[in-house]
Parts: structure tokens; C-alpha cells; sequence
């Protein structure tokens, strides 16, 4: 678990980096997804999922504990070309089925743009540690992740680990072969996606969790968040160098 904990910290600074790292690093038209924190399975309302007696807004195994994840995210797309890791563990205060841990970690491989629903599902193949030693291990694990991106209360993520697992209590789908866990509202930490392109101006911007970090360097380029590059304009969207900005993440 120790490890696990270490390797969510290395992949948010990894990430962060990247993201406000060399100017050279920063290629044109590249998206980046990245983040860490905390999910609550909790949505203010009982689902079917839900378990207890009475049930308990997420509460997936009946235990009485609302039940959620850590993650970590770090993720590049560009063109074709996609690359980056994830991470996501349930144990101690987040513990679920009474095992001392239960983590999915993997690399990412392929991803995709909902304009509509203004989020990417990213895939992967990936690891599954259950926390008993080599019989609770399994490799090879395809899984998928769609995120929204935001602070508490507003980002979320939702793991779909595919060919496994399926029926087990928190899943949302039994008997389609895959554990489909529900959606995770963020709790603590931050989802953050932007867009990386060239402008006019001399200004290279990164959002990370909830500070803004703004300094002039060549070349140009300026970073632009999901609700923006999609071209959904609001009050937190703004003509930089011919390119639409949110100054700051949102809470």
C-alpha cells in the first residue's frame, strides 16, 4: 500500500511536470489529462448499488462506510498518439469487501473525446492487486476510465475493469462480463484537462489542481480546458492570443 501511495505521488508530479515542464515539451494541439486526489461513490441520492440495511448512499459492500477511491492520472494525448498511466487503489479509510486493498494501476494506451458529454475515456491494460499476495495479483487486465474534469464536487471519474469480476458487489452492470464500478465525484484534489496549442502572444499557461502557474518563455503557446477547446464559451472563457483561456481551474 506503501507503494501504491508512492507511485499515485510520482504520478501526479511526473504529470505536473510535463504539463509546465520545458517549453520544447510542449508540442502543438496536445491534450492533457492530469490528476489526483480522492472519489466518493456518494451522489445524494440510493442506487441500486447502494447496500446496508438501511441502504447507504455509497456504500458499496454494505458495511456501513461510504465507500470511494484514491487516483492518480497522467496522461497525454497528441494526435494518434496517446501515452500515460493510472492509478486507482481503494484501502484504509476507502477500504472495500474487507480487503486491505483493492488497486488498478496500468498504462494508457488509447483515448477519446465526448464533445458532447465534455469528456475523455481513456483504455489501458493493467494491473489488479488485491492486497493477498500472488493469488489476489492478476496482469493483463484491460480497463477503462471516463473522466470529467473539476475540484470537489464537480470532477469525476468512473473504472470499468473489463473481463473481470463481474457481479461482485459495486458493480453497476452484473452479467456483462466486466466489473462496472459507478461514478466517482472528486472529493479532494482536482481533474484537470487542457488543451496545448500555438498563439500570438507569448504566454505559456498551465492549470494544476487549484493554482495558476503563468510565466512568458518561447515559443508561444497558451492552454486552453475542455469547456473551451470544445468551443462551449462561458464566463470563465476568454480570447488570449486568439485562443479561448480559463485563468485558474474552478473549485
Amino acid at each position: 500500500m506503501k507503494k501504491l501511495a508512492v507511485r499515485l505521488t510520482t504520478i501526479i508530479v511526473i504529470f505536473f511536470s510535463i504539463s509546465i515542464g520545458s517549453v520544447t515539451a510542449i508540442a502543438k494541439n496536445k491534450i492533457t489529462v492530469t490528476g489526483g486526489g480522492q472519489g466518493t461513490f456518494a451522489d445524494e441520492h440510493i442506487d441500486p448499488w447502494d447496500l446496508g440495511n438501511p441502504r447507504v448512499d455509497g456504500d458499496l459492500d454494505g458495511d456501513g462506510d461510504i465507500d470511494g477511491s484514491y487516483f492518480g492520472i497522467g496522461i497525454v494525448i497528441k494526435g494518434d498518439s496517446v501515452d500515460g498511466h493510472f492509478v486507482c487503489g481503494m484501502w484504509g479509510n476507502t477500504d472495500i469487501l474487507g480487503l486491505p486493498l483493492m488497486a488498478v494501476e496500468g498504462r494508457i494506451s488509447s483515448a477519446n473525446i465526448n464533445v458532447k458529454r465534455q469528456s475523455i475515456t481513456f483504455s489501458g491494460v493493467g494491473t489488479v492487486d488485491l492486497g493477498k499476495g500472488a493469488g489476489g495479483f492478476f496482469k493483463d487486465i484491460p480497463f477503462t476510465v471516463t473522466v470529467t474534469s473539476g475540484g470537489p464536487g464537480r470532477g469525476t471519474l468512473q473504472l470499468t475493469v473489463i473481463g473481470a469480476f463481474d457481479g461482485i458487489p459495486g458493480d453497476t452492470i452484473p452479467g456483462n462480463g466486466n466489473y462496472d464500478l459507478p461514478v466517482e465525484r472528486v472529493s479532494s484534489g482536482q481533474i484537470t484537462i487542457h488543451r496545448w496549442r500555438t498563439s500570438g502572444r507569448r504566454r505559456v499557461g498551465a492549470t494544476f489542481v487549484s493554482h495558476t502557474l503563468e510565466w512568458y518563455q518561447e515559443p508561444v503557446v497558451s492552454a486552453t480546458p475542455l469547456p473551451c477547446l470544445l468551443g462551449k464559451v462561458h464566463h470563465g472563457c476568454r480570447e488570449t492570443g486568439g485562443s479561448d483561456r480559463l485563468f485558474g481551474s474552478s473549485p
